[in-house]
């Protein structure tokens, strides 16, 4: 059984010392077989880095890497380039002078190397300049990989002067390459990063850049497909599911449940992450990896001075986005569009594509996603414990296979009660969407939105036995029982109006119960949680 590449990200090592790994270089070669400039934002730990060693390999002619991997079946001139890769996770940036010393001095190990001469050079951008130029002159035309491009930049994001400086300089650094003597002499440009950056020049002035992010092509470029993870980890899931005293395919259901759903595409192409099914597999158990390796704790203390962002933070779920939107993120509103940072971190994806509006629906990946953030959003910003949470969890899922609709919504009454005044937005969305977040917290199967030919359905959630066809309502007056249980009414009154069930009646698979809730809130109060059942 071959040995799984925990950590590694270099594919010398791992072809060499017969690691598993996972062949994307068919992929690579619809990239590499002509000229070409392309830019890539993955989350990190995702195989970015990987696929630069990849590229870097290629390029640097090394045939004998790749013997029976798919790029050998084509017709590639295995040609030798001289190959500049630059890895900002290597490159000091604490201040301004750190990323100058230390970006220069990576230029002139390059130079050494390819025996090139760039000393009597000083700036960065200027040895950058003329070490292309030098190794187009002696070798012909260059190969450019440009790794974790925005780190200088994100790692100082909490501190905007900095960040805005780090920017500039990076913006003036990357200017070289628009420089028509560079750009005549480049052969292929791979750049990755977390973010796509506004204002940095290596967008807004390289125009034959093209972003595969959301590249149908490039969907699963990065991270598992299904077939790959069965095929390339075949020995190693029995292995592990004979430890569980389960089935192969039993453990196949448990690991989609926890690390697979990552979508980079309009198509519906899911992809697993590579980070946690390395960990998973070599642990041999199901834990939090990729999410603990690096939480988004500096975007949530931000929030906690931000009710508004607070408030956003609790409905992540529900959230919607275009592809226009990517196009806005600057260091000025990092903050102000949430959505977007935690979609391109990776704690978001996209769940669905609506071609007719261009909208794409989020929502969180996996239970790994799902779990930790809920847990973490919760514990930093709504002081609930660790200890509510698995209670409430318990309860919530323990009335669910009993279908004990009642229990279900009263453990959930608890549970908004507990939430502070300060999150709380007296909106139906908020409601729907916290409601929502805690259902797939406990695994449940639940719709949001499902359309049918009169309206929208609020959720549709399934029992042991039964499917709840559910719809939210909320009140102002909070004090008027009477307005209360014309809320109730008004909720379940909706579902039976324009007939929401019908279709999970007409289908007869499980009895079919209608659930009104009406949610009550007045500033510096408790959260009131009414609703009324019917079963038909």
């Amino acid at each position: 059984m071959k040995s799984l590449p925990v950590g590694l990200q270099s594919i010398e090592k791992i072809i060499k010392n017969d690691f598993v790994y996972v062949d994307k270089t068919g992929l690579l070669y619809d990239l590499v077989k002509k000229p070409g400039a392309y830019f890539l934002s993955r989350p990190r730990r995702f195989g970015k880095s990987l696929t630069c060693s990849t590229l870097e390999a290629i390029f640097q002619g090394k045939k004998e890497l790749f013997v029976d991997l798919e790029i050998s079946k084509k017709e590639y001139d295995w040609k030798q380039y001289p190959v500049v890769r630059i890895d900002f996770s290597g490159i000091a940036h604490q201040t301004i002078n750190d990323i100058y010393e230390s970006l220069s001095l990576s230029l002139d190990r390059v130079a050494v190397h390819y025996d090139v001469d760039i000393s009597s050079v000083r700036l960065a951008k200027d040895k950058f300049k003329v070490l292309i130029l030098a190794l187009a002159e002696k070798y012909g035309p260059v190969v450019l990989i440009i790794d974790e491009y925005d780190k200088p930049i994100l790692d100082h994001i909490y501190n905007e002067e900095t960040a805005v400086a780090m920017r500039e300089f990076m913006k003036n650094f990357y200017g070289v390459l628009k420089d028509a003597g560079v750009e005549a002499n480049l052969r292929f440009l791979f750049v990755t990063g977390v973010s796509k950056f506004s204002k940095v020049s290596l967008f807004s002035e390289l125009n034959n850049l093209k972003d595969l992010t959301l590249d149908e092509g490039a969907a699963t470029l990065c991270g598992y497909t299904q077939k790959e993870l069965e095929i390339c980890f075949d020995e190693h899931i029995k292995a592990f599911a004979h430890k569980k005293n389960t089935t192969a395919q039993a453990l196949l259901s448990e690991l989609k449940k926890w690390y697979n759903g990552f979508q980079f595409s309009e198509l519906d192409s899911k992809v697993y992450n590579p980070f946690s099914i390395l960990n998973c597999l070599s642990s041999q158990r199901f834990a939090n990896y990729w999410f603990s390796s690096g939480t988004p704790t500096f975007i949530i203390k931000y929030a906690q001075r931000n009710p508004e962002l607070l408030q956003k933070l609790m409905m992540l779920e529900t959230e919607m986005l275009t592809a226009s939107d990517l196009e806005k993120l600057s260091v000025e509103n990092y903050f102000e569009n949430t959505i977007i940072i935690f979609q391109q971190a990776g704690y978001l994806t996209l769940t669905h594509y609506n071609n007719k509006t261009n909208i794409f629906t989020l929502g969180y990946p996996n239970h790994e996603i799902r779990l930790s953030m809920t847990e973490h959003i919760l514990n930093y910003i709504a002081k609930v414990t660790a200890v509510k949470i698995a209670t409430t969890e318990y309860q919530l899922r323990d009335a669910l296979e009993r279908d004990d609709i009642n229990a279900f919504c009263a453990t959930m009454k608890d549970f908004f009660i507990v939430l502070p005044h300060t999150i709380i937005v007296d909106r139906e969305k908020f409601f729907q969407g916290v409601f929502y977040t805690i259902a797939k917290l406990i695994g449940a199967t639940i719709d949001a939105e499902q359309a049918t030919s009169l309206g929208f359905i609020d959720a549709v959630l399934e029992g042991e036995n039964r499917t709840y066809v559910i719809e939210f309502k909320r009140n102002k007056n909070p004090d008027d029982l009477s307005v209360v249980a014309l809320a109730k009414s008004e909720a379940l009154a909706q579902i039976e109006d324009k007939k929401y069930f019908a279709k999970f009646k007409i289908q007869g698979k499980k009895p079919v119960t209608l659930v009104g809730m009406n949610f009550d809130y007045l500033p510096d109060s408790d959260v009131e949680v009414n609703w009324k059942i019917k079963e038909i």
